[in-house]
């Protein structure tokens, strides 16, 4: 993770180049921890682990390392020395299952205590809304990234393929990060991700002046609309536009008015 200075400089020239959308939305459904959203002014980073597909955070190596790029490993992430790393390149390098167990204990030594927090670029998909807001029964968060830049460090726009992301881990080692957390099957290119990668698992606070609207779903019902408007009014959010999410009378699509 870059340093805060630097990190802003970056992202707000991303940002205003086109490279990162200005707002990103989250899809919600109505739970009893929707007030605490608005009350502590927190969102949940979670575990990879709890993902609903299976498939995600997969990377495969296809191994095929020279002696001496292992020993070279060996010596500069293990702290070898020549003889010791040379003894066990040449243990190892005949072994089949070497390299894959290899990646899936780095893997979870470097993924497994992130949390994620998984964001869209549209607030108006409605498989989005079918899968992640109740059956259109919860609502959207829109943020404006640039009101809480810190907030949104470190953002990993998700590329989608249909096979696993590859790559040379003893070559790439500071890449697997941003390959495996970036890269789903692509059926799920729908839903336009972006990750939001933190060090720690849980709760995580934001700005509240980052939140600027809330788009309610054409199947959500009047109670749950009303106390989702009385957090707004009671946790400081008065300056949040509210939208209705509508179906269109023409074609498969909502419409947020």
């Amino acid at each position: 993770m870059l340093p805060p200075k630097e990190f802003q400089r970056i992202f707000t020239a991303g940002v205003q180049a086109g490279q990162y959308p200005s707002r990103l939305y989250k899809y919600r459904g109505f739970d009893p921890n929707t007030e605490s959203i608005f009350k502590d002014h927190s969102l949940w980073f979670a575990d990879f682990k709890t993902f609903n597909d299976p498939f995600d955070c997969q990377i495969q190596d296809p191994g095929g390392y020279t002696r001496d790029e292992i020993i070279r490993y060996l010596m500069s992430r293990g702290s070898l020395d020549a003889a010791n790393a040379e003894q066990i390149a040449d243990a190892q390098i005949q072994s089949p299952g070497f390299f894959p167990k290899l990646l899936e204990k780095v893997k979870q030594l470097v993924l497994g205590n992130k949390g994620i927090l998984s964001l869209s670029t549209e607030p108006d998909n409605i498989l989005m809304w079918s899968h992640y807001a109740a059956s259109h029964s919860g609502f959207v968060l829109g943020f404006d990234v640039l009101k809480d830049i810190q907030f949104f460090n470190a953002p990993i726009r998700v590329h989608y393929n249909a096979n696993y992301p590859t790559f040379r881990y003893l070559l790439q080692i500071d890449k697997i990060a941003e390959i495996g957390l970036g890269t789903k099957s692509d059926l799920w290119g729908y839903e336009g991700e972006i990750r939001i990668i933190k060090d720690t698992q849980g709760l995580h606070t934001f700005d509240p002046s980052c939140l600027a609207e809330v788009v309610l779903g054409c199947g959500m019902k009047s109670p749950e609309k009303d106390s989702l408007l009385r957090f707004l009014n009671t946790y400081g959010y008065a300056h949040v536009m509210v939208k209705q999410a509508k179906p269109s009378r023409t074609s498969y699509k909502l419409e947020l008015v």
